[in-house]
């Protein structure tokens, strides 16, 4: 973004504020003279609606508004539960506190992955469900919560080890059952994230404001 927009501010986020520093010297070291737009630092963590909220407020205050978001974070090896909540939870959370500063005709992107497609990994009931045009917020988050509370079902070591996994074999009768054929947090918190993308381009196309989801391969591919 620095690179293709001439005169912008982007900012980059970390929650540790010294690894931070460190990845935006070295962002700026390597775009080199390709850097168009100044890129800043702030502290950010998306986990924490008060760090959200204290960031809005921020660019509301230096800026007005803005023009791009991009939420979202790397693939975490994590428990079920802090998977979901950085990379759906959390990138759900920041949308809802920065959209009101986004302005019309701006742009958003959600970092999601071709981890989150469904066939394969999910009942057909679910699959229609989240792909549905009229799905709500409100049963995304039930289908990443049923996830949650359906790993407590599975034995702990086993859990562990599963939800490592970007795909991984097929657990217990009973969750599969529930139309969850794979247990992988990772999978899980993106296939909600895509859905979410898909409810906020509905939301916001009133206001000429695109939402997009980077995924490789594109997730036309989602079912």
């Amino acid at each position: 973004l620095a690179e293709k927009v001439s005169g912008g501010i982007v900012y980059l986020t970390a929650r540790n504020e010294t690894l931070g520093k460190q990845s935006l010297g070295k962002v700026i070291s390597e775009l080199g003279e390709k850097r168009n737009s100044e890129i800043r630092y702030h502290q950010l963590d998306i986990t924490d609606r008060n760090s959200i909220q204290t960031f809005a407020e921020y660019l509301k205050k230096e800026h007005g508004g803005f023009d791009v978001l991009n939420a979202a974070t790397e693939p975490p090896e994590e428990q079920a539960r802090v998977t979901i909540g950085v990379n759906y939870e959390g990138t759900k959370q920041t949308c809802d506190i920065l959209f009101p500063l986004l302005r019309d005709n701006g742009r958003v992107v959600n970092v999601c992955s071709q981890a989150g497609l469904l066939a394969g990994r999910y009942s057909d009931d679910i699959i229609a469900k989240l792909t549905s045009p009229t799905l709500t917020v409100a049963e995304i988050d039930k289908f990443a919560n049923d996830y949650i509370q359906l790993t407590a079902s599975v034995g702990m070591g086993i859990a562990s080890s599963l939800m490592h996994a970007w795909t991984s074999a097929c657990i217990d009768k009973n969750t599969r059952e529930k139309g969850y054929f794979y247990i992988s947090a990772y999978c899980t918190s993106k296939a909600a994230l895509i859905a979410l993308t898909m409810v906020q381009s509905r939301a916001l196309r009133s206001r000429n404001i695109v939402v997009n989801g980077v995924c490789s391969p594109p997730f036309h591919f989602f079912r």
